[in-house]
């Protein structure tokens, strides 16, 4: 298969009180619940298999374009490569926000909310096609674009062919194809990189140069170099954020 999900291919309404226990590999884009999760609502839904996709993974998503609430994964979410899509992108909860894989609607704002949702699964890449095409990965989110991320974790593990990467313990990569706004609260993060400590961003992976993002009472405890972002030059507020034991509020609007 191309697309697929563990319960439906595509949600444009609410799914409640569901489960997936099976093993997902597609071509393309893979999610525990479901491949997409259009506007929709997901709550209550957990994922125990193994998902893996040509260029898409995500634990209860790959594509999400509205509310995941009250979810957890616990299974492995492998990017294997297969697809010409550009970037890779994986995430313990979804791979993508719906507006970064061009899946949304002309004229309709979408609320992407993700909350009290957690990874315990590892999440990692398995192709030697790393170095050409990059890849985003995220503890929570692979890619994100413009929402709200709260009271969410992630303890999974990150594992890649190579460094060439962008990897966030919670998020990797935030950007889109206009300005993105990312506002994290009241999470963490204990999974580390296997690869790289230096790269590896304890909440976030990286900023785009149009990103603006907002941390509040966010902490990790893998193993990092850089702190909360491994990189960014962009407009960034953090408050009562921290890696290891290391404080991280860099900050142009509010102080320590």
């Amino acid at each position: 298969a191309t697309q697929a999900g563990g319960i439906v291919a595509c949600n444009y309404g609410i799914i409640k009180d569901s489960y997936n226990l099976g093993d997902i590999k597609t071509t393309l884009d893979a999610g525990g619940i479901a491949y997409k999760n259009f506007y929709g609502i997901i709550e209550n839904c957990y994922n125990n298999g193994s998902i893996s996709g040509g260029g898409r993974s995500g634990g209860i998503a790959s594509v999400n374009s509205g509310e995941i609430k009250n979810c957890y994964n616990t299974g492995d979410i492998i990017i294997s490569g297969k697809s010409t899509a550009s970037p890779y992108l994986a995430g313990g909860i979804c791979a993508a926000e719906g507006e970064v894989a061009g899946e949304s609607i002309s004229g309709v704002t979408s609320k992407i909310n993700i909350e009290n949702c957690f990874n315990i699964g590892i999440v990692k890449t398995i192709s030697g096609e790393s170095g050409k095409i990059g890849e985003y990965l995220g503890g929570i989110v692979g890619n994100f674009y413009n929402g709200t991320i709260q009271k969410c974790y992630n303890t999974g593990n990150f594992d890649t062919v190579d460094t060439s990467n962008c990897v966030g313990g919670i998020v990797g990569y935030v950007g889109g194809s206009s300005a993105s706004n990312l506002y994290v609260y009241d999470c963490y993060n204990t999974g580390y990189w296997l690869k790289s400590e230096e790269k590896f961003g304890g909440i976030v992976g990286e900023l785009s140069a149009r990103s603006k993002a907002e941390l509040y009472r966010c902490y990790s405890t893998g193993k990092s170099d850089y702190g909360c972002f491994s990189s960014y030059d962009t407009d960034v507020t953090t408050y009562g954020c921290y890696v290891l034991d290391t404080s991280c509020n860099k900050t142009s609007t509010i102080g320590t």
